[in-house]
């Protein structure tokens, strides 16, 4: 399985996010990950995971450019359906609670439901939390 990963990041945290993500994927066996973003990278990807900073409960423009530019031109070609997707925020805000990151991850859903992928709900019972 091949697992694409596109963030931003303005002061690391996203990336050290992005880090821990690609920390996960790599312990599936057979996984292979690639940390960047060209359209030729999303074809080729069985999974597309996108990350942003929180800018004012949005998306950071380098993501949206990326989504727009990126994603757009594969959207019309349905090239995105059935790949996995998944998004990850970081925020710091009031106190570091992550003002604004269920708006930012909200909005990075809205535009890849769009490209129709497949996404797994996670159930907070399915674990010991």
């Amino acid at each position: 399985m091949k697992v694409l990963i596109v963030y931003a990041t303005d002061y690391g945290n996203t990336e050290k996010m992005a880090k821990a993500v690609v920390s996960g994927v790599t312990s599936i066996p057979g996984a292979d990950v690639v940390v960047k973003f060209a359209e030729d990278d999303v074809i080729a990807s069985d999974a597309v995971i996108v990350g942003s900073p929180v800018h004012m409960g949005s998306p950071d423009w380098r993501v949206k450019k990326f989504i727009d530019q990126v994603c757009g031109p594969l959207w019309i070609k349905d090239s995105l359906i059935g790949k996995v997707g998944a998004v990850f925020a970081a925020g710091g805000g009031y106190g570091n609670t992550g003002g604004g990151a269920e708006l930012t991850m909200l909005a990075l859903l809205n535009n890849f439901v769009e490209n129709n992928p497949t996404f797994q709900e996670i159930n907070a019972r399915s674990y010991s939390w």
